[in-house]
């Protein structure tokens, strides 16, 4: 390795050396010095700033996903009791036509899908059928509605002059303007 001496010292220093470590002069002029400008400040802040803001708009746009997803499911589950309550008004009422009742159908028309004429005579037509039959009890299921038509199982308990016994049944659903109606077909065969 080629060396030469410090001007200053003598000591064997590199050709391209800029100070000498011995004497700790330096080995270049003054006007051909590098310049060490004054330290510049870096703005870390902008980019947290940003972040910060990003992450406040994806938490809010996820917040009103979840909110917006809840309102549909609250609704989904309140029509599906709207229909749940219809089918259990409707079989109760078509139950208390049976038994005698003829007002019971003026209230079925609210809930069956036969035009006004229709359900008139299939009321009629199971008046006193089975007459003091009443309902104790009853529930319903399986829920399945489709675009314009659906099924649900109703099971009830019911009493009449033979005893009590338990009814279980798969009911046509079709969909109306009004929203879920059930289908009837003149028999109630409690």
């Amino acid at each position: 390795m080629e060396t030469i001496p410090c001007p200053h010292c003598a000591a064997p220093i590199k050709p391209s050396a800029t100070f000498c470590l011995a004497c700790d002069s330096p080995l270049v002029p003054v006007d051909g010095r590098l310049s060490v400008a004054e330290p510049v400040q870096v703005d870390t802040g902008r980019p947290v700033v940003a972040l910060v803001a990003a992450a406040t708009v994806l938490l809010l746009l996820a917040g009103a996903v979840y909110g917006v997803m809840g309102i549909v499911r609250h609704q989904h589950a309140a029509a599906r009791a709207a229909v749940v309550d219809d089918i259990t008004r409707g079989t109760t009422l078509l139950v208390e036509a049976e038994s005698g009742d003829l007002a019971a159908c003026h209230g079925a028309g609210a809930v069956l899908a036969s035009t006004s004429h229709a359900l008139h005579q299939d009321c009629t037509g199971i008046v006193d059928h089975d007459p003091g039959v009443k309902v104790d009890r009853i529930s319903v299921d399986r829920l399945d509605l489709l675009t314009s038509t659906g099924t649900a199982r109703v099971r009830m308990t019911v009493t009449d002059s033979k005893g009590t016994r338990t009814v279980d049944r798969v009911v046509a659903l079709v969909h109306r303007a009004q929203g879920w109606r059930l289908t009837w077909n003149g028999a109630v065969t409690v």
